[in-house]
């Protein structure tokens, strides 16, 4: 994802596959496509997110190099009628 106010950034917003092709390397070889992409376009960072109880993900994202940075904190309230 590319976002003109931000032209040196790419953002790898979602990275998935259905659960009976999860283990395959599918996850890590889409990240290291979307990197090599970013790279012979001159992106400077690529940036990702995922949720935090996410392991599998998350162990992908560190293998590769992203390093965590502070989070943005995402509160909910139920509404009853």
């Amino acid at each position: 994802m590319l976002r003109k106010a931000m032209p040196n950034i790419a953002i790898i917003a979602m990275t998935g596959c259905l659960p009976r092709f999860r283990g395959l390397g599918i996850a890590t070889t889409l990240k290291i496509e979307a990197m090599k992409w970013a790279k012979r376009r001159g992106i400077e960072i690529i940036s990702t997110w995922n949720d935090t109880a996410n392991r599998p993900i998350l162990t992908i994202n560190e293998k590769l190099g992203f390093e965590r940075q502070r989070g943005t904190v995402i509160m909910c309230k139920g509404v009853k009628s």
